[in-house]
């Protein structure tokens, strides 16, 4: 929304002009298909965000064009790669089969009975 004048949804000519007023005072070389992708990155990124959804709201045809945007920032891998670690240790280590055996009544029934020796 505009914030001069009468409250309005901001035109494109208008969005533009704002970018190029920036470019020019930070030396930046922004334009607006920058924050497509920097959406795109936010929304691909959140757990909560079905990456069909994220397709949808960017129109894309394919979804291997979508699963570009699924970059896996260090910081966050650091984190879950300590944290399985870190749950890895603190559960208890995972037993071998218990011991069993067959009962000698049921291997009769299934072989017939043994001689005696």
């Amino acid at each position: 929304m505009t914030v001069r004048g009468r409250p309005r949804p901001l035109s494109y000519e208008a969005l533009r002009a704002i970018i190029t007023r920036v470019n020019r005072k930070l030396s930046t070389n922004l334009v607006l298909h920058d924050f497509r992708h920097t959406c795109a990155i936010r929304l691909a990124s959140d757990p909560t965000v079905p990456i069909t959804d994220v397709q949808a709201h960017l129109r894309h045809k394919r979804l291997s064009s979508t699963e570009v945007y699924l970059v896996a920032r260090p910081e966050e891998v650091i984190v879950n790669v300590q944290a399985h670690h870190a749950a890895e240790r603190s559960s208890p280590a995972p037993t071998g089969p218990s011991r069993w055996s067959y009962d000698d009544s049921d291997l009769d029934v299934l072989l017939g009975p043994r001689p005696e020796v």
